[in-house]
């Protein structure tokens, strides 16, 4: 596939992700889809097997963002639920992979570092912006719990 085509195969799944499901009986398109996720984020498998098992997830987990998608609209609200980098993995690996912070037992002191920051005392807010923040990365923290 070819670049251009590639754009516009994913930008036709972009806009029927906005008005269809994305989950489909039919295994040429499944086949389809499947292709372009894994060029779209670079993903290689060891083994005919790994493939295959991780493609049965990746359908399993649109038939979950669809679910998930009319659910929240039939609750009135509008987000749409899609593809992502995490669409190969199960719940259980996704939890096994990036939810496994292992908490040290020795209680160190906590260094406190003073921050020049203008705080708005009618209020109490304090914007904390690029000082103890950063920027969204995936919001898929819901999608597996």
């Amino acid at each position: 596939m070819f670049p251009t085509q590639l754009i516009v195969t994913l930008s036709v799944m972009a806009i029927s992700m906005a008005s269809a499901a994305l989950y489909t009986a039919d295994p040429t398109h499944q086949k389809h889809m499947w292709e372009t996720y894994k060029t779209e984020y670079n993903k290689q498998y060891k083994t005919v097997e790994e493939e295959e098992t991780k493609f049965k997830v990746f359908l399993d987990n649109l038939k979950i963002a669809d679910q998930r998608t009319e659910a929240e609209r039939k609750n009135g609200g509008t987000a749409i639920h899609g593809i992502n980098k995490f669409s190969d993995m199960s719940k259980e690996e996704f939890k096994r992979t990036y939810l496994n912070l292992k908490v040290p037992e020795t209680k160190e002191k906590i260094n406190r570092v003073t921050i020049d920051r203008k705080v708005d005392t009618t209020s109490g807010l304090v914007d904390w912006t690029g000082v103890y923040t950063t920027p969204v990365k995936d919001q898929v923290y819901e999608y597996f719990i």
